[in-house]
């Protein structure tokens, strides 16, 4: 992102903000990397984070009221359409540039859908890539990332359920990028 050089806006789907302070000012973590890129990308006009845990939001500090909106995950409900609708139509009205970045932590994600190795959120792949399709109608999508894959120690006694969560993630990641393909052709 720091090689941006227009105004563009961070979407960042994730279960958690990555807005808490580091314990020492020169770390940087996968918590505290969003406080970061605010602190020193100057092209980063806005944040929104869509599919946080709400309670969690209490790390966002208060200057950056403005800069940072926030979709909850309790407000991304599963098979309504009609509020799936209304979410996105919210999404686009919040973002005040042209051109986005897109983030996903597959943490946002629900458990039958890929396997992370910590708290996960609710929202299904297919509203994820439903919301990034909509977003992709009226704004250029300047870059993606993605991450929040299941860290894999072939020592561990649960062997099945990480080949299951591999298995399961590579699915996520192909749909994924199929998804962002086919929309930027």
């Amino acid at each position: 992102m720091s090689e941006i050089k227009i105004p563009f806006t961070l979407i960042l789907f994730d279960h958690h903000t990555d807005m808490i302070k580091p314990i020492h000012e020169s770390i940087l973590s996968c918590g505290s990397w969003v406080l970061e890129a605010i602190d020193s990308i100057s092209m980063l006009k806005k944040v929104i984070i869509i599919g946080v845990r709400k309670d969690l939001t209490e790390a966002i500090p208060s200057c950056l009221n403005m800069k940072v909106s926030t979709v909850l995950k309790d407000e991304i409900l599963q098979g309504n359409v009609l509020e799936n609708e209304k979410i996105k139509k919210d999404i686009i009205s919040k973002i005040p540039t042209s051109n986005v970045y897109i983030s996903i932590d597959k943490d946002v994600l629900c458990n039958s859908d890929v396997l992370v190795n910590w708290d996960q959120g609710s929202m299904r792949l297919r509203q994820l890539m439903d919301i990034v399709q909509h977003i992709n109608k009226y704004k250029n999508i300047y870059g993606v990332d993605v991450c929040g894959e299941y860290t894999f120690n072939p020592a561990e006694a649960f062997l099945l359920k990480s080949l299951k969560a591999k298995e399961m993630n590579n699915k996520a990641n192909s749909m994924i990028l199929k998804e962002l393909i086919k929309n930027n052709q």
